[in-house]
């Protein structure tokens, strides 16, 4: 009787979702694909594969447990070193997901502060966090970082690049703030500002967190801090302490990521204009995909908005039928009426048919007017 009820109950969640158009699953990309975050087309990179094998053969596929519970091994010591040293922080550590490591970062740091001061466009990783920590929290809105009048005891949570807007946080503006800044880079790293190595800031007060399963083409993420938020984080942060470690064959190619990254600059290069030749592209139909500045036109990140989910389905459902994968955007990842398709662009497609993919977006933008 009662498993029959939750199982009706269920049932009508799912038609709740379906009649919202918020249904989703799990679907294998065709043709070109235009939805992932590889933006320097790295994954498929052979020294990676290489890397990997070679960590496979002398350390297993096993990470056998948490970091402290038999799960460390001194891949981690080197991976965090190199980590460390490429992004100029004093000390970094290592984590299975971009996910974990926010909510590691947040739920730590939060609770030291008088006050925590979110963007309204932050990823749901450092909403989640915030909730969790249980402090009290002010949502601004979105890049409203000049407006804010804070002091040192305040935390101002952030992104760098953010994920769906595909706009860069006011930097000046942030470092004109008292507060201490948790600033979340999992776009920006290895695409952005010196050779890559994303955003400079004072490390003692600044807390970042970096991915690399997007630009670096791996998996896993880091948290870049002092060397004793490390040593906090160690003792706190319960997606460290209770998380079985990644395998070791993770760190070891995003060691060798790295030094792809800071070596094939030509990446870096071929991206921007592909993303500035695809905006001046889509400008047809939203002209403010051009209205940005030097940093904003390079962003591979470009949505496109349609204002309405089933107009997003139809829009993305065309796009898959013409062999051009992209995505349709809905709430929860953004809001109810700012509905959209995310076109994130990557050097595993050539410039020519990432332009095609604009050029055939336009004309078919018509329909949907």
């Amino acid at each position: 009787m009662e498993n029959s009820l939750i199982a009706e109950r269920v049932r009508a969640r799912l038609t709740a979702i379906r009649q919202a158009n918020l249904y989703r699953e799990p679907r294998v990309s065709t043709g070109l694909d235009f939805s992932h975050n590889d933006y320097l087309g790295i994954s498929s990179s052979r020294l990676l594969a290489e890397a990997g094998a070679r960590a496979l053969e002398i350390l297993g596929s096993g990470s056998q447990g948490s970091r402290l519970l038999g799960g460390h091994s001194r891949m981690f010591d080197e991976a965090e070193t190199a980590i460390a040293e490429f992004f100029g922080a004093p000390a970094a550590l290592f984590f299975s997901s971009g996910y974990l490591a926010n909510i590691a970062l947040v739920t730590t740091l939060s609770p030291l502060f008088d006050r925590v001061l979110c963007d309204e466009l932050n990823h749901a990783s450092l909403i989640d966090g915030v909730r969790l920590a249980k402090v009290e929290k002010t949502i601004f809105p979105h890049n409203g970082v000049s407006d804010l009048i804070t002091t040192p005891t305040d935390l101002i949570i952030t992104e760098a690049l953010f994920s769906q807007n595909g706009d860069f946080v006011d930097q000046r503006a942030l470092s004109a703030q008292a507060a201490f800044v948790l600033l979340d880079q999992a776009h920006s790293a290895g695409v952005f500002f010196e050779d890559g190595r994303g955003v400079k800031r004072d490390w003692s007060t600044t807390a970042m967190t970096v991915t690399f399963g997007k630009a670096f083409g791996v998996g896993g993420a880091c948290i870049l801090c002092s060397a004793q938020i490390r040593e906090l984080l160690i003792n706190s942060a319960r997606p460290f302490i209770f998380s079985t470690a990644p395998p070791p064959v993770v760190p070891a190619m995003v060691m060798e990521s790295l030094k792809i990254v800071a070596k094939e600059s030509w990446r870096r290069e071929a991206l921007w204009a592909m993303s500035s030749q695809v905006r001046a592209v889509l400008s047809e139909v939203d002209p403010t995909l051009q209205n940005t500045d030097e940093w904003g036109q390079r962003s591979p990140i470009i949505p496109v908005r349609l204002g309405a989910a089933d107009r997003a389905l139809r829009l993305s459902e065309n796009m898959r039928q013409s062999g051009f994968e992209t995505r349709a955007i809905r709430y929860p990842t953004v809001k109810v009426g700012e509905e959209r398709i995310r076109i994130s662009l990557s050097l595993s497609v050539s410039e020519d048919n990432a332009l095609g993919m604009a050029k055939y977006l336009v004309e078919l933008w018509k329909e949907f007017l």
